[in-house]
């Protein structure tokens, strides 16, 4: 018994190619979903949500990094403020 009835694609919809394309620019995965591919669009969209979460994670740890270098450094520099200081101070009374 041969199947001559058209096979259609699976999640197959009537949405454009470039709606599909424009969306999931905007929203990673909702393309996907809009095309009829939910699971696959969850999984892009939460895969996209992860990579960002990542790198703004390591950017903040860089900038934190960095300052907490600079703040180290000049950590010296506050005592050297302070001894002058306190010489002026004390400089002034006699």
């Amino acid at each position: 018994m041969s199947n001559t009835a058209s096979t259609s694609h699976a999640g197959s919809t009537d949405t454009s190619p470039v709606v599909a394309a424009l969306l999931s620019v905007l929203i990673p995965g909702l393309g996907l979903i809009i095309a009829g591919e939910p699971v696959k669009g969850r999984g892009v969209y939460w895969l996209a949500g992860a990579v960002i979460a990542g790198v703004l994670l390591f950017g903040f740890s860089l900038i934190t990094l960095g300052l907490g270098a600079i703040l180290w450094l000049a950590w010296p520099l506050v005592h050297i403020a302070a001894a002058v200081d306190s010489y002026v101070q004390v400089d002034k009374i006699y």
